[in-house]
Formats: C-alpha cells, structure tokens, sequence
C-alpha cells in the first residue's frame, strides 16, 4: 500500500510539472507573456510555486524524472523542426553571423563569468543560453555537464530576463539606425535568446520575419555540436566537478543519446524534403502537430526544476550574473550590430 501511495506521489509530481507547462503554453499567447515564450514561463512559474505553495521537497523522485527524463524526450522531437538545408540556402552572411554570435558567445561569456566569480558550469550555462537558443539550450546542456537543478535556474532565469529586455531593445533600432528589413532581420535573429523573443522582433517590420527566423533557426543548429563539446572544453578546468558533491571529474560523453536523437530526426526531416510532396506534406503536417507538444515536455521539465529551486542562491547570484552576463551579451550584439551596418 505504501508502495502504490508512493507511485501515486511520484505521477502527481510529474502531472503537477505538465499541467504548469500546459498553463504557461496558454499564457505565452497573451501580451505581454508571449515575450517570453511558454517554456521560460513554466520555469518562472514552477518557482513561483515553489515559492508560495509548495514548500517541502519531493519525497518521490517525480519532479527528478520530469526535469530529466520528459526534458530528453522533448530534446529529440525538437530535431523536427530542424531543416540542414536551411544552411544550404542561408546565405554566407547568415552563417557568419551566426557562428560569431554561437562561438565567440560561448567563449566570451563564460570566459567574463568565470573572471566575474561564476564557477565554470554556470558560467558555461549563461553563456550557451546567450549565444543560442535560451532556455531550450541550457535545458539540453545542463545534463551532458552535470549541473544541478539550482545551477540550471539560475542561469535560465538569468537568460529569460536578459532576453526579454533585449527584445525591447531591439525593436526601435529599425527606425533609429535605418537597417533594411533583411539586415534587421539577420541582427535580431543571430542575436536574441528565445524563438519568441525573435518572432516578437520581427513582427512590426514587414520583410524580416523570413530571413530573421531562418537566422534563429540555423543557431539552433549549432546546439548539437556544442552540447557534445562541452564535457570535452569544461574537462580542461580544474575546477570542474560534478555538482552532487563527490568531487569526481566530469567524463565527457561521446554524444548524448538526446543529442544524437536531435541530430538524427533533423537529418530525417531534411532527407524528407526529397520525398514525394504527398509524403513531404503528411510529414511536414505531423511535425506541426508536435510542436506544442514538445514544448510541453520541455517546459514540464522547466516546472519541475522551478518546483526545486534554493531561492538562497538565486538571491546571492542573481543580480551579479545578470549584469555581468547582460554587459557580456550587449558587447556580442554591438559588434554584429557594426557588421550589419557595414556588410
């Protein structure tokens, strides 16, 4: 009986954590939520839950299973909405841009944060979130480094506030400094955080919604060769430790398997666009059905690091890392700013 009293503890925790990712998914259609897109929500959300409503940690393993396990699985049905041909037709500009913002990102902003005080894992973290996809790349780096749920936290809410502000400075460049609608659109997508945050961007300037999400979406590219590298850059520092307190070196994996998955349903869809167009279209369709539902996963295992949160060390880190962070990101973008405007 205690056993199946504990099973029934463990579900609700994992229910808990996708009904708060259900709920974010439909605030992020409302202004001004959908700055920040479902997945940031549910994070914000499950702490804020933690904060007022949930006080005691979990007995059962549930929110454990939900921020790894859900978070893996929603990794891989990313992969759908990868298209390797998107490099192909990208253009030089785009690619260049792009690898700027990926690797000169990383190595900056990690480089700053570890200079500023930040042990190397956060500062990695902070560092992947700015440079390419927010939330959704923390999510997927954090477990091929082996950072703790309060290190992943911290450095997504860190990127969610950074990238939300960004947004709005952004949107008036267009009329200040005069780029086109194509330049515009290649700034604000090899630069903002979150998918969302770029959609938000291009929005009020016809012309740029095309060029800029092919941009966002080629960084997003970049997100498999970077998690698998990681273990490999972060093994060199002698600092790096696994976070549980047993002082081991982190082993860097061949290719995480939610990683390797990623890659493979992305070279998939691409290969699909050889098919017959009635497979090409069923297939396109079925990708579509998916998104929510990935975002779900995804922010499901968001919630359930939110539910976990230790508020103590958001309140000792929080403001330094996202000034330092924040200044680390507004020098990347002035200088792709200064590229757009010259080339």
């Amino acid at each position: 009986m205690g056993m199946q009293w504990r099973t029934h503890q463990f579900w609700g925790e994992v229910l808990l954590s996708v009904g708060l990712a259900i709920g974010s998914s439909f605030l992020a259609t409302i202004p001004p939520f959908d700055h920040l897109g479902g997945i940031s929500l549910a994070l914000i959300i499950g702490m804020l839950a933690k904060a007022f409503f949930l006080k005691r940690s979990s007995q059962t393993g549930g929110l454990g299973f939900a921020a790894k396990t859900l978070l893996r699985v929603g990794i891989v049905m990313l992969g759908t909405r990868l298209d390797f041909a998107v490099l192909a037709e990208a253009g030089l500009q785009v690619l260049v841009f792009d690898l700027l913002m990926v690797v000169l990102g990383v190595l900056l902003i990690s480089a700053i944060l570890r200079r500023a005080g930040f042990e190397p894992i956060l500062a990695t973290l902070a560092a992947v979130g700015s440079s390419i996809c927010g939330a959704s790349a923390i999510a997927a780096a954090a477990p091929a480094i082996r950072a703790n749920k309060e290190t992943s936290a911290l450095a997504i809410v860190t990127c969610t506030l950074i990238g939300t502000m960004a947004t709005f400075l952004v949107i008036p460049l267009q009329s200040i400094v005069g780029l086109a609608p194509h330049k515009y659109g290649v700034l604000a997508g090899a630069t903002l955080h979150e998918v969302a945050q770029v959609a938000a961007a291009l929005a009020p300037v016809p012309g740029a919604f095309q060029t800029g999400m092919a941009t966002k979406l080629l960084r997003v590219v970049f997100l498999a060769p970077v998690v698998a590298l990681l273990p490999r850059i972060l093994r060199d520092s002698n600092q790096n430790r696994t976070e549980s307190g047993t002082g081991s070196p982190v082993k860097p994996q061949v290719l995480p398997w939610y990683v390797a998955g990623f890659l493979l349903t992305g070279a998939f869809m691409t290969i699909a666009g050889y098919f017959p167009s009635s497979i090409h279209s069923t297939l396109n369709a079925t990708a579509g059905q998916l998104v929510q539902p990935t975002n779900i996963l995804i922010g499901a295992s968001m919630a359930a690091i939110g539910l976990q949160v230790d508020f103590a060390l958001l309140k000792k880190h929080g403001a330094k890392l996202m000034l330092a962070a924040g200044l680390a990101w507004l020098a990347l973008f002035a200088v792709v700013l200064a590229l757009c405007s010259v080339w």
